[in-house]
């Protein structure tokens, strides 16, 4: 019992100086949280303005991804949910998970991004255990997605720019 309060304490000790990172878990979070959340939105929202001049203006394909919390962080946006892609649609923007391929004739380029990432609290041992309550460190298993841009929406191709500035 002396030896559980005295890593409790030093735990508690650690998270009062400020020094524990933002990125440590706690008990009461939901296990699979957003990670890169802020910057999958940044992407999209820059991609969606240098190719119509409107943020949300860019429509958003979800490839075989069921998350709420990916649809809810593209709100106010035309977000279609697709288990496959026709080839002869191109849409400007789609979101897949790392392991799907998007099979278009037309290029695209992607970004990877850590969408969710879930602790492993079921195998962790003493030692792990003691790593979490002071520092709030924990091995986790991470999901990643990637953001697919069609090629002809970036800045180095000419037909990027949008129709009235194009000369």
């Amino acid at each position: 019992l002396t030896l559980a309060l005295g890593i409790y304490s030093l735990g508690m000790a650690w998270g009062a100086t400020g020094l524990r990172t933002s990125n440590g878990w706690e008990l009461w979070w939901p296990d699979k949280r957003p990670a890169q959340a802020d910057l999958l939105l940044a992407t999209v929202n820059e991609q969606s303005e240098r190719s119509t001049g409107d943020t949300m203006s860019q429509d958003v394909t979800l490839l075989d991804i069921d998350s709420p919390a990916l649809e809810w962080l593209l709100l106010g946006r035309n977000v279609q949910i697709a288990s496959s892609l026709d080839t002869q649609a191109s849409p400007a923007i789609v979101i897949s998970a790392q392991t799907e391929d998007i099979n278009q004739p037309i290029a695209y380029r992607g970004q990877d991004f850590t969408w969710r990432q879930e602790p492993f609290w079921d195998l962790a041992g003493i030692y792990e255990w003691i790593k979490w309550s002071v520092f709030r460190d924990m091995p986790y298993e991470s999901e990643t997605v990637i953001v697919w841009v069609r090629n002809d929406l970036f800045i180095d191709t000419s037909q990027s720019l949008p129709q009235s500035t194009q000369q």
